[in-house]
């Protein structure tokens, strides 16, 4: 996979599940012969009965049971590297995502309906907890940076906001006058509780 070889099904799996919306370069050896071409996968959009539309990517191919390797079996030597090595690629990931989930949103790209309550998450999280205890702290992990990164955001009432009265403060050398301060209270309330009550709609009418 784009040049690197893979010996066990789960490092190939990995590889292709990496970056999914970009080609990959594939080399296999099929009755004997070396054999190239390119993969790209195919976005599908899925309804769920809690999460609403969803997009999934197609791989187009499986490979057979036998050869797949759980990762957790494969030993090695420097572990706590690799851990943080991937904790620190995933969250990154996860962070960017978040991001473009948020700016869609803002901008249209994103349908509100892809906003979800505390029903949807619950929802969400079980599913993940039958899967097993991998997949739930991935699930938990994912809502987590996903929450920081909404709490950063430059909206009165979030930590965001205070470091943006924080910027302004800097500049200007001098506190935004209370007034200012009150009205951005209000306005970050109200668009943070619309937001919330979109959620919850959003979580009734998939239970309808």
């Amino acid at each position: 996979v784009n040049g690197v070889n893979q010996s066990l099904g789960g490092f190939l799996v990995s590889g292709l599940l990496d970056r999914r919306d970009q080609a990959k370069s594939l080399s296999w050896i099929r009755d004997g012969k070396l054999m190239q071409g390119e993969l790209r996968q195919r976005p599908k959009t899925i309804t769920d009965p809690m999460a609403g539309e969803m997009e999934v990517w197609l791989l187009g191919f499986s490979l057979p049971r036998q050869t797949m390797v759980p990762l957790e079996h494969v030993a090695n030597q420097d572990r706590w590297t690799h851990g943080w090595n991937e904790s620190v690629v995933q969250v990154s990931r996860e962070v960017e995502t978040s991001l473009r989930t948020l700016g869609g949103l803002f901008t249209g790209r994103v349908s509100t309906s892809q906003l979800g309550g505390p029903i949807t998450i619950m929802y969400l999280a079980s599913s993940q907890a039958e899967a097993g205890l991998g997949p739930f702290i991935q699930f938990m992990v994912l809502v987590s940076v996903f929450i920081g990164v909404l709490n950063l955001l430059p909206i009165p009432v979030l930590d965001g906001g205070h470091l943006l009265y924080y910027s302004i403060e800097a500049v200007i050398r001098r506190p935004v006058p209370e007034r200012i301060q009150a009205w951005g209270l209000q306005l970050g309330l109200l668009l943070i509780s619309g937001v919330m009550v979109l959620a919850i709609y959003n979580d009734v009418s998939r239970l309808l």
